[in-house]
């Protein structure tokens, strides 16, 4: 791919996610390597990534672990190793000989017959990093200053895309955000650390608080505690029911990753949370909130809002209108952009958002 092409490509990328395994396979093409990872990395959950067809398998087994968490090759190595106009460099320079015998993703590139590992790290808004990497066969050697000035030229494009990218990804949330707003529900913006990023009018400090670094309290240690783990990708869980104390009233706390496209690695870092009393009520959840929260289709939503009135699938797919095969692949694609995996899991979902429906002209009428 020409230059100017590979640049144009880099920036489609930030708008169009599919396009990143492609721009990463000219780059390897550029740089005569033999593969690359484009990395999304915060510190509190496992990376975020893209890969070429020869490390994905790798990358992928490896980001279902714990090997990143216990790998010395962070964004922080890179980052101070940066000097002048060189900013990839070889993690055998950065690492001593033992500590590369001891790293679980330099022996997993290893059995690939993959080495030279060069890297560079680009530092994001908020708290995360974008870490790109390329290989090279373990025969061919290094990579040449030739190769690597190829790569230093294009970082700066790439940053961009980044910063491109992430923020659509802000605009995102805060559109979500905006939703909840529209329907009187009280809802807030954070990232996987827990820490708060933006609130809308109806959350109050009576429902939500904050400790060092902006974390957010519920005013509950066991609701805390899970929140975390949800935030980190510890649990399945997508609700928490907060017991009423002196402080607050009974709540149930809906954590929602915003919706986005399937490879993009920058959504994701931001989750909406939804509150909402923890009385009971028997209005359907919206159509309109299913779409903005989760980017499900109309039939999704629909078939979403039967399964949440307590029907079967089966049930559901008749007052759909539409074959049970049909209603397992909705339901299919519902858990993934909901990210839930089994449908009770669903229907405590969606639960919580029918009391914002009910709620809603209430709330409106109660702040005017």
């Amino acid at each position: 791919m020409k230059s100017a092409a590979l640049v144009e490509s880099i920036y489609e990328a930030a708008f169009v996610p599919e396009r990143w395994p492609r721009v990463l396979d000219a780059l390897c093409e550029l740089s005569e390597s033999a593969s690359s990872t484009l990395l999304l990395f915060d510190g509190v959950a496992a990376p975020r990534w893209q890969a070429t067809e020869r490390v994905r398998e790798v990358i992928e087994t490896l980001s279902r672990t714990d090997v990143w968490k216990c790998s010395e090759r962070d964004p922080d190595r890179l980052i101070q190793a940066s000097v002048g106009e060189q900013y990839f460099h070889c993690v055998d320079d950065l690492m001593s000989r033992q500590q590369l015998e001891q790293d679980g993703v330099y022996r997993a590139f290893h059995r690939q017959g993959l080495a030279w590992q060069v890297g560079t790290a680009i530092p994001m808004p908020g708290t995360h990093a974008i870490i790109l990497t390329f290989e090279r066969n373990i025969a061919q050697g290094r990579h040449s200053e030739a190769q690597l000035a190829r790569l230093c030229g294009l970082r700066p494009h790439i940053v961009r895309a980044g910063l491109i990218a992430t923020r659509i990804g802000l605009e995102r949330a805060y559109g979500a955000l905006q939703a909840m707003s529209a329907l009187g529900a009280p809802a807030a913006l954070l990232d996987r650390a827990g820490r708060l990023r933006q609130v809308n009018e109806w959350m109050t400090a009576e429902l939500i608080g904050t400790r060092g670094n902006e974390r957010v309290v519920l005013g509950d240690a066991a609701g805390d505690i899970l929140l975390g783990a949800i935030l980190r990708g510890e649990s399945d869980a997508r609700s928490i029911a907060l017991p009423p104390n002196r402080n607050s009233p009974g709540r149930i706390v809906h954590v929602i990753p915003l919706a986005g496209a399937a490879l993009d690695i920058f959504s994701g870092n931001t989750c909406l949370l939804v509150m909402s009393a923890s009385s009971a009520s028997h209005r359907r959840p919206d159509p309109g909130i299913l779409r903005v929260l989760f980017d499900l289709s109309p039939a999704e939503s629909k078939l979403a809002i039967e399964l949440a009135a307590g029907h079967t699938l089966t049930e559901a797919a008749a007052a759909c209108h539409i074959r049970t095969s049909t209603a397992r692949a909705y339901l299919e694609q519902i858990f993934h952009k909901t990210g839930v995996h089994r449908q009770v899991e669903l229907v405590g979902l969606l639960g919580g958002l029918m009391h914002v429906s009910c709620c809603r002209d209430r709330d409106r009428a109660a702040h005017r």
